[in-house]
């Protein structure tokens, strides 16, 4: 790079050809470009890239809703601040840099029991409860991924998200009789039946933030994620059956989502 001192022509600003004027504080200088660069870049270092991208948005997501954020800011995993807490977090959790039901939107806390899960393209339908460990005002936000795209031009993922709350006055409206088990309905927008098309897989986050029934503990779950690639399903995790045991219900998650990406993959070839 060179500096040029009261060029007879003026300066020059822009490219012309291979060589480039720059401004730069008082000065001015000018350099030749090569004509060819030599563009080093394997393909794990580009899937890194994807995934570090994926766990940003994952992590925009979570922190546009102040109770996560909290969520976040307040628990005691190292770092500076919520947001890059949950970049730290998830970039751990993808495997073979494609996300999963172990990434996250909470970090641990108290179990997030669902009972029955239904989604398809126009609501999502949901029957949970928290032990009784966590009461109203409480909110349920959830955040479906889309990821592995039909057409590259899609993008690499979509994240719709969504959140319910509860507030104490009118809790008992979504109660069952024994005042344990929540449920709630929610329309989807028109986007998820537009991406569902774009993308091969879907997989459903669930968390909720509210008020702990226990003086100085947690006041929120861990996360609850499902594979939802089907959509047109209807999960009944835990059945009203006294002889099955909780273990016993979290094999059948388990085994369901074991079938629906078995599934995909072979649709994928």
């Amino acid at each position: 790079m060179a500096r040029l001192k009261k060029p007879v022509l003026g300066q020059l600003n822009g490219k012309i050809g291979n060589i480039v004027g720059r401004d730069f504080g008082y000065d001015h200088y000018i350099s030749v470009r090569p004509k060819k660069y030599k563009v080093n870049k394997e393909l794990k270092e580009v899937s890194s890239k994807q995934r570090f991208q994926t766990a940003v948005k994952l992590a925009k997501a979570v922190v546009r809703y102040p109770e996560l954020k909290k969520v976040w800011d307040k628990c005691n995993i190292p770092g500076k601040r919520g947001y890059n807490r949950i970049i730290a977090a998830n970039c751990k959790l993808f495997e073979d840099n494609l996300p999963t039901t172990g990434n996250i939107i909470t970090p641990k806390g108290r179990e997030l029991i669902l009972d029955m899960l239904e989604v398809n393209d126009k609501k999502i339908r949901i029957s949970y409860n928290m032990a009784g460990l966590i009461k109203p005002p409480f909110c349920l936000a959830f955040i479906i991924l889309f990821y592995n795209p039909i057409n590259a031009e899609d993008g690499l993922t979509y994240i719709y998200q969504d959140i319910i709350f509860i507030k104490p006055e009118y809790a008992d409206r979504f109660m069952d009789k024994k005042g344990e088990i929540y449920t709630n309905e929610k329309s989807l927008g028109e986007s998820v039946k537009l991406n569902r098309k774009c993308y091969r897989n879907a997989i459903l986050y669930a968390a909720v933030a509210g008020t702990s029934a226990i003086k100085n503990k947690k006041w929120w779950t861990s996360t609850a994620a499902i594979d939802i690639s089907g959509f047109k399903l209807k999960f009944l995790f835990l059945p009203n059956k006294k002889q099955m045991t909780h273990n016993e219900g979290r094999q059948n998650i388990s085994k369901l989502q074991n079938t629906y990406s078995k599934k995909y993959k072979r649709q994928q070839g």
